[in-house]
């Protein structure tokens, strides 16, 4: 039996992009929260606009295939002429490769850096709000990484962290495939103690099951009935708080009776033992310990049998 209807949920990760991410921003409360003491970021960004006059007078890089394509002539005239190039000439033409090579894989080149695939991306061209009011609680905040996967330059509108640590500030841009970090926002969690532990006890209003033998050679007989088992006492806490939820389950040793030869029930004790799980949830803005973890969970053996007749099954 348990002492509540539904156990906590596990925490889920939302992840907003893009216009779905701005739907979501605009029907549910910016800090909502579903999980005890969840951490939140929201980043708003927008599309840079870039003049028209930038856009004329910008030179573009070589690609990948132009690279190749320079350094195979750059080399083939090294090779026709290399009986008439000084070595200062060969490494003035080793040395231009290379400057090459550095523009095109330069920042402001139009080859795109690789980068390392973070777990938030800033994926919508014409902008939006990245939200996630469900990120697991941690001291201190989490630092998340934004990753700038829109294909356009971005730059950063609204932060909901007003003393942002990170980069993502108001006002920075991203270029495309850039990223930054954002101190998540965490509420202030009050740490409690565990005053005492939870116990168990048995239900005998609440009958499992019943078995009885009758050894063939007639030396032994008896009967066991299996109760389950259920809260005693729930934890108290220091100090003590109120709306805390305790959720209650067992699992039992033995479910099927098993007799020997002789047939003698033989795990006449597993069929009446077993363990209780029992999970308590502190009230959001409370975690247990120096962790200040939002539940606390104990794992206690019990038994809870009666016995009658003329003799004892076994102890499997």
């Amino acid at each position: 039996m348990r002492s509540t209807s539904n156990p906590m949920p596990a925490a889920k990760l939302w992840r907003h992009l893009g216009v779905s991410a701005f739907t979501v921003a605009n029907t549910l409360p910016a800090w909502a929260q579903s999980v005890p003491n969840a951490c939140q970021i929201s980043v708003g960004y927008a599309p840079v606009v870039v003049p028209p006059s930038a856009a004329v007078s910008s030179v573009p890089g070589l690609s990948m295939l132009g690279v190749g394509l320079l350094a195979a002539v750059l080399g083939a005239v090294a090779w026709k002429y290399r009986g008439r190039i000084s070595a200062g000439k060969v490494l003035s033409v080793l040395l231009a490769v290379g400057a090459m090579t550095a523009f095109v894989h330069s920042e402001n080149s139009l080859i795109a850096a690789v980068r390392a695939a973070a777990l938030y991306e800033l994926g919508d061209a014409n902008g939006g709000t990245m939200a996630d009011s469900q990120i697991s609680f941690a001291s201190p905040s989490p630092l998340v990484t934004l990753s700038n996967t829109s294909g356009k330059r971005m730059r950063i509108t609204s932060n909901g962290n007003t003393s942002e640590t990170g980069t993502c500030v108001v006002g920075s841009e991203l270029a495309p495939g850039a990223s930054c970090t954002t101190q998540a926002v965490c509420p202030v969690v009050i740490p409690i103690e565990v005053a005492s532990e939870p116990t168990s006890g048995c239900d005998t209003n609440a009958q499992i099951d019943s078995f009885s033998w009758a050894a063939t050679d007639g030396t032994s007989s008896g009967s066991v009935t299996d109760f389950a088992p259920l809260l005693a006492t729930p934890p108290a806490t220091n100090p003590a708080v109120s709306g805390m939820v305790t959720d209650f389950t067992y699992t039992r040793s033995a479910t099927q009776p098993e007799y020997d030869a002789n047939s003698v029930l033989t795990n006449a004790l597993a069929l009446g033992s077993g363990v209780v799980t029992i999970t308590a949830t502190a009230p959001q803005g409370y975690g247990f310990g120096s962790t200040l973890s939002p539940t606390q969970t104990w794992t206690i053996p019990y038994f809870c049998q009666s016995s009658g007749g003329g003799g004892s099954g076994g102890n499997n």
